[in-house]
């Protein structure tokens, strides 16, 4: 068995396989291997990734070591299935954890007005610290899930754990939180009216997945708030209920706000003054959910940059209005 499985679901598929008259070791061998499969990366990470066995006798644990072997050039660990359950969910619960961790920091800058960019830069000097980079949510089918299967076995055997849930809810809430950002440069630019580009639907960069893609739930958002939505992406033709365009250029035409969700590699090198050309009316809003743009080359090109973790230009703009309308409303007449 290779699919992720819940704590002590094996021990219910051999329960099962007696019932059916077999005796698991003698008449049939079964073993838990949970998967490691990266999309993009699916064959190194058959071959080259380290594996873990869990299996309740020593003939199955040896049998599928045998089978394992003939094309892992890696590590691979015997264990009873329980513990191998347990080490599959907690390595995703772990990652989702440390991005929520990373994304925290990032609305801690934007509160006190800082960027993580560089807040992150130097924490990272420090021998002993590994800050992940934040985004603009999580997304796939193993990490959305995974702490939650290990979160709920838990608290049906007496232990309701916090951390994980917090950094899911954490992680959940970042689309929303643009999506509310976006929402607010819109009121203030256009009275609740506009147009938003999504640049990417896929949850992670040049990979054509789009399971549980933060995309969806910011899309989901903006158009529920009456926003007209375009989306534009190279890899996948989805677009979440949205207008999907093939051409960058026409994707952006017109936009009031534009939003990298996707940190394809094709977005990294675009032309942001040909961009800003055909964006809508000053200012446009040209949010970094991924941390992929230069700041300086946006605001030279023309937008109002933001992104994950760095919100001072937007507020920069924000204050100045304020201040001029202020000016004016004090003016003699």
């Amino acid at each position: 068995v290779e699919s992720t499985l819940p704590p002590k679901t094996f021990d219910i598929l051999l329960s099962e396989i007696s019932r059916a008259g077999l005796r698991p070791g003698e008449d049939v061998f079964v073993s838990y291997c949970p998967e490691r499969a990266m999309p993009g990366k699916l064959i190194d990470e058959l071959i080259f990734n380290y594996r873990v066995i869990g299996a309740k006798d020593p003939t199955s644990a040896e049998l599928s070591k045998i089978l394992y072997e003939c094309f892992v050039k890696s590590e691979i660990e015997i264990t009873d299935p329980l513990t191998a359950e347990i080490a599959k969910l907690v390595e995703n619960a772990y990652r989702d954890v440390n991005i929520a961790f990373a994304n925290e920091v990032a609305r801690i800058c934007e509160a006190l007005g800082s960027d993580v960019r560089k807040v992150r830069e130097l924490v990272n000097k420090h021998p002993r610290v590994n800050m992940l980079l934040p985004g603009i949510g999580v997304g796939g089918s193993c990490l959305t899930k995974d702490p939650l299967f290990l979160s709920w076995v838990s608290r049906e055997n007496g232990y309701s754990p916090e951390l994980m849930n917090v950094a899911r809810e954490l992680n959940e809430s970042m689309p929303i939180h643009y999506a509310n950002l976006i929402d607010d440069f819109l009121r203030w630019k256009n009275s609740g009216s506009g147009i938003v580009c999504v640049l990417g639907v896929t949850y992670k960069g040049d990979v054509a997945d789009t399971r549980e893609s933060p995309a969806k739930y910011l899309i989901d958002e903006l158009m529920r708030r009456g926003y007209r939505v375009k989306v534009h992406d190279p890899i996948v033709r989805e677009s979440f209920g949205a207008e999907f365009y093939d051409k960058l250029e026409e994707a952006v035409k017109e936009a009031d706000a534009i939003v990298i969700v996707s940190d394809h590699s094709g977005f990294k090198g675009m032309n942001l003054r040909r961009m800003r050309e055909l964006a809508g009316k000053d200012p446009v809003l040209f949010l970094d959910g991924r941390l992929i743009i230069d700041e300086e080359e946006a605001e030279v090109s023309g937008f109002v940059y933001a992104s994950v973790g760095n919100l001072s230009s937007l507020r920069r703009i924000k204050d100045e209005a304020f201040a001029l309308s202020e000016t004016i409303s004090k003016a003699p007449l």
